[in-house]
């Protein structure tokens, strides 16, 4: 065997780190993590990944930690039942104090070492009241029970003891020895020894709780199940200004674990830009390749169909209203058409002479968003109450052309955000109309200006509004709750792209270009504030529009290749 590995659990492990300097209650509010005290999940799962692939396979746990996220730790103990069912071994050792979910992470081991101070506290899982908490509880004291000898009736009997104002079952060496936590008391060193020897083939001496494993691997928690309960923490953040809760419902538990796992699937060539479905059939619209630049998919985005049009290459955006969809053209004379089922298309006259890039439906309103290239410069609203058979003349509402393709509109019911780029010296602003795109006035993001010119999108979860400003690292994250009249900074996020809101979690995926053989990363928040990073989704193109359908995620973007042979939207599982 190859030399042992050594990952240290010291802190809390949580879905995401905090940020530095951020704190987060937890449990029943009596412990306060700080940032620095926070291990992230996804990167004690990566360490196990990377130590495997080295061809490690004997494993040191070094742990000390309050516990946590019970999905979390769940995740890092199956993750260690694979590794060793693999034929890995793992020894940890706990340093000091381990409770709430870590006494489970711990019992995964093959071999437990614990120092002459340290001692497992188990506890059942809090919650609000009227909140199960049931399925978590039982999940741990299983697993705890499979591990240690202990019967399911002792164990309840601890987590109710502990549960009590005041109560802490603390299991501490020499019980752990003479039933089985615990294989020896010793220091870092003595655990260290043993994981050496362990990979050079010794068999150590028996204990009670080694007799009793005989060499069997955890077995694996369906965390699925697990999605009807809540974390075995609850949390609460107390960064800065914010005062809100960061616990994990049930319901967002399902949507994130749906935002794991991506399919490529095939889409007819084209570069897609705008995304937009009526609830049984989805339309995605862009710049033509082999394909028409426009497709349809009738089935949650699994396989999709060129609408074959001799209208134009260059299609920009697409929008539902609930009759029609709505096609807006990257040309000059005016173009766009609608259709009510996105498979019969009906010639649409625009406004000439701008370049019209965006489209979203404020209520049956159509509104569109452009800007001038000939004439007059600046950016340019029209808008169409009769489903698009009939438009406004074009409105001037900016005075200064921003280029293609920068800003973004985003719609709640009749305000309407329209963002643009922030240029240098100038401050963060955006366009925001409250009657469906009739009237317009300018509102302030943020005060200070820029350096130089920087992107802004803008997006919404159907009743707030949130703004990105691009930076070096990522974003700059803005967010409105008064119908976009005032905006707060809620901090950053790890990078500079798109968002979609599951109606729980927020989605955020890097948009641009791609570079042969590039992953592009997905992260979930529920607050735009603390970011996981999730599974890739595999693809070397780009990736420039996304949609929520009530089941999955669906990201559209560069089709390379023959018409409806080549890869072109990233599917994420359904719920």
């Amino acid at each position: 065997m190859d030399v042992s590995n050594e990952i240290e659990i010291v802190g809390s492990l949580m879905p995401a780190r905090l940020r530095p300097g951020a704190t987060c209650r937890v449990g029943n509010g009596a412990v306060v993590l700080r940032g620095e005290n926070v291990i992230a999940a996804p990167e004690t799962l990566a360490a196990i990944d990377d130590a495997e692939r080295s061809g490690v396979r004997v494993l040191l746990l070094v742990v000390e930690s309050e516990g946590g996220n019970a999905v979390a730790g769940f995740e890092v103990y199956n993750r260690l039942a694979a590794f060793m069912r693999s034929g890995g071994r793992v020894v940890a050792f706990v340093r000091r104090r381990v409770c709430s979910m870590m006494p489970v992470v711990v019992q995964a081991a093959d071999f437990v070492v614990m120092a002459e101070d340290a001692r497992f506290v188990v506890h059942s899982a809090h919650a609000p009241p009227g909140v199960d908490v049931g399925p978590v509880n039982d999940a741990c004291v299983a697993a705890l029970a499979a591990r240690t000898g202990e019967t399911v009736e002792t164990l309840r009997f601890l987590t109710a003891e502990v549960a009590r104002p005041g109560g802490d079952w603390a299991i501490r060496p020499p019980y752990a020895l003479e039933n089985g936590w615990a294989d020896r008391v010793g220091t870092l060193e003595d655990a260290r020894q043993l994981a050496a020897d362990l990979a050079a083939g010794a068999t150590p001496e028996p204990t009670v709780r080694s007799r009793r494993l005989r060499g069997a691997p955890p077995v694996p928690v369906d965390v699925r199940a697990l999605v009807d309960s809540v974390a075995a923490h609850q949390t609460q953040s107390s960064e800065s200004t914010f005062t809100g809760t960061l616990t994990i419902s049930p319901s967002e538990r399902a949507h994130q674990l749906a935002l794991v796992n991506w399919t490529v699937r095939t889409a007819p060539n084209a570069t897609y830009k705008g995304i937009a479905s009526n609830g049984s059939r989805i339309v995605m619209a862009g710049a033509a390749g082999a394909g028409s630049g426009l497709a349809t998919s009738d089935d949650d985005g699994s396989t999709w169909t060129d609408v074959t049009s001799a209208w134009g290459s260059q299609k920009q955006d697409v929008a539902w209203n609930g009759t029609v969809f709505c096609v807006i053209m990257d040309s000059l004379a005016g173009v766009g058409r609608t259709s009510t089922d996105g498979g019969t298309w009906t010639a649409r006259t625009l406004p000439a002479n701008i370049v019209w890039r965006y489209v979203v439906a404020a209520g049956t309103t159509l509104v569109i968003f452009g800007n001038a290239q000939t004439g007059t410069a600046g950016e340019f609203v029209s808008r169409s109450t009769d489903n698009g058979a009939t438009w406004s003349a074009a409105a001037r509402i900016g005075t200064t052309y921003l280029g293609a393709d920068n800003g973004r509109m985003a719609v709640a019911g009749q305000t309407i955000i329209a963002a643009r780029r922030q240029l240098t010296g100038a401050a963060l602003t955006c366009w925001r109309s409250t009657d469906g795109g009739q009237n317009w006035g300018t509102v302030t993001i943020n005060a200070a200006t820029a350096a130089a010119d920087t992107n802004v999108t803008a997006w919404t979860d159907g009743t707030n509004f949130v703004v990105l400003r691009s930076t070096a690292n990522g974003a700059d994250v803005f967010q409105s709750t008064d119908g976009g009249a005032t905006w707060s900074s809620v901090g950053a996020a790890p990078a500079d792209g798109f968002l979609v809101w599951t109606g729980l979690v927020w989605l955020l995926y890097l948009a641009g270009w791609a570079s042969s053989g590039k992953i592009w990363r997905v992260y979930l928040s529920s607050d735009l504030r603390l970011w996981v990073e999730r599974n890739a989704v595999e693809s070397t193109a780009s990736r420039w529009c996304g949609l929520w359908t009530g089941t999955r995620v669906i990201i559209g973007g560069y089709s390379s290749g023959a018409a409806g042979s080549s890869a072109g939207v990233s599917q994420s599982n359904a719920i």
